[in-house]
């Protein structure tokens, strides 16, 4: 591999947004976006918001959360996992896009929830991720989570091979609207690896 696995710091704020939202697909930039009357304001502030949040300690998205993966000095990867705790259920300004995850996400309390991980196309292929994925196991051990959570699109065809080669499996399933979002998901599944 050659990459060290580091805690993330408030420096790393900027990498950790372009995480966020590589590892979404953009959804809570491009839902920003929806019926905003300034469009590009409206991702600006959400690219400002999330640097904002990453380099704070108290938000689920805090660099508290994120653990690195750095190749020759440089960031590569990361892995944003939180302790889960409970979530509300779809509200009537839910945005439609959002309603099957938000669904999805109802049985994650109880678990350290992996709520996205991504690795720079210049350092794929190098076992990062399963470095990340193996991080956060470590992680939730020590916070004594008796279980991992993430939820993957079935357009993931990259990831959801190497999530069940490492002992997770798909417990839900929600069917995707056709959106502004991920066009080619059709589906996205909860998976779970018990320690």
């Amino acid at each position: 591999m050659g990459g060290l696995i580091r805690d993330a710091k408030p420096r790393d704020a900027g990498f950790l947004a372009w995480v966020k939202d590589a590892a979404t697909e953009g959804l809570p930039r491009l839902t920003r976006r929806q019926g905003a009357a300034n469009p590009d304001q409206a991702e600006q502030a959400w690219w400002d918001e999330a640097r904002a949040a990453f380099a704070g300690e108290d938000d689920k998205m805090s660099h508290r959360n994120c653990q690195l993966a750095e190749v020759a000095g440089h960031p590569a990867g990361c892995v944003i996992a939180y302790v889960q705790t409970e979530v509300s259920p779809p509200g009537p300004d839910t945005p439609a896009v959002l309603v099957p995850l938000r669904g999805l996400l109802r049985a994650t309390p109880g678990s350290l929830y992996i709520d996205s991980i991504a690795v720079s196309a210049d350092y794929r292929q190098q076992g990062l991720a399963r470095a990340l994925l193996n991080a956060a196991e470590i992680r939730a051990r020590a916070l004594g989570q008796p279980r991992l959570t993430l939820i993957a699109l079935s357009s993931n065809t990259a990831a959801r091979p190497l999530y069940a080669d490492i002992g997770y499996r798909d417990i839900a399933q929600a069917a995707l609207l056709p959106s502004y979002w991920a066009p080619e998901a059709d589906a996205a599944f909860l998976m779970e690896k018990l320690l």
